[in-house]
């Protein structure tokens, strides 16, 4: 037990210290406050079409960035508990492979949905 505590101690305080450093992620809280009755009868911004398309595709985009990354952590704790098993560090050193081919498909399409959308609006997003 007192094995089991002292192994958790360093652990646990470097946690503990990393989330002590955090920064804080505050605002002005001026900055977010609207004048009562602007956004009566019609009166909230309208947003283009344009707008919330790009904003759902980069979305979309970001979270498959996240899904190939978890791929990418994936074969490589295939690969690492593979045992000297040829199957499946070949199964592994594919998974990266595609994982990669994917995450380089995404950044393209990424670049050019900025840049199609940017030209349209006429501003980034």
């Amino acid at each position: 037990m007192k094995t089991l505590l002292k192994k958790a101690i360093i652990p646990l305080s470097a946690i503990g210290t990393t989330l002590m450093m955090l920064p804080a992620r505050a605002t002005d809280f001026t900055t977010s406050l609207v004048t009562v009755g602007s956004n009566a009868y019609g009166g909230a911004p309208q947003t283009d079409i344009y707008k919330i398309i790009g904003e759902i595709v980069f979305a979309v985009m970001g979270l498959l960035g996240v899904v190939l990354l978890m791929l990418i952590l994936y074969a490589g704790f295939l690969w690492m508990t593979a045992g000297g098993e040829a199957e499946r560090v070949t199964k592994a050193k594919g998974l990266i492979m595609n994982a990669v081919i994917g995450l380089v498909i995404i950044m393209a399409a990424y670049a050019i949905a900025t840049f199609v959308f940017g030209a349209i609006l006429g501003a980034a997003l």
